[in-house]
């Protein structure tokens, strides 16, 4: 039986992660941070139902904010598709991580228009995050992992 919760307040995806596992700390799931500094929330099978019950307050007091929701537009797609091959290929390249080609900008869109949410990332390629993987490994740097975004500012991408 979901409890009626009040929003707090929509919050962006920079943000969503810190606050749901801040949320569910007090619903009393903490989370634990592996070694890539993936967060993940351990719990006993008997308390898959409590789980729940509090993964449907966190998210229902903190929703992601309702632009994020909408499917992109032909501008947003040709905004993501640019940043990703001229923005994130070159910093990929500049740490000396290798990336295979580009879909042409005709396939990324028809490839959003024919699954409604997958679009192209040079960071979903298996062997670039290989490589990142190395790199993070060798430096002794998780931050190298978010070193070259996949998506242009919100301000660019979602211009009000």
């Amino acid at each position: 039986m979901r409890p009626e919760v009040e929003t707090v307040r929509a919050v962006g995806p920079e943000e969503i992660n810190d606050i749901y596992h801040s949320c569910m700390e007090e619903q009393g799931f903490p989370s634990s941070v592996d070694v890539h500094g993936q967060r993940g929330i351990e719990f006993d099978p008997s308390q898959e139902d409590a789980l729940k019950v509090a993964g449907y307050v966190c998210s229902t007091q903190y929703p992601l904010e309702h632009k994020y929701l909408e499917p992109y537009n032909l501008e947003q797609l040709r905004l993501l598709y640019d940043w990703r091959v001229e923005e994130t290929i070159s910093c990929l390249r500049e740490l000396g991580v290798e990336t295979a080609a580009p879909p042409s900008y005709e396939v990324f869109v028809d490839d959003y228009a024919r699954t409604g949410y997958q679009v192209w990332s040079p960071l979903s390629e298996e062997a670039v995050f290989e490589q990142l993987e190395a790199l993070v490994a060798a430096e002794q740097d998780n931050e190298l992992f978010d070193a070259c975004p996949d998506t242009p500012p919100d301000e660019v991408l979602y211009p009000d």
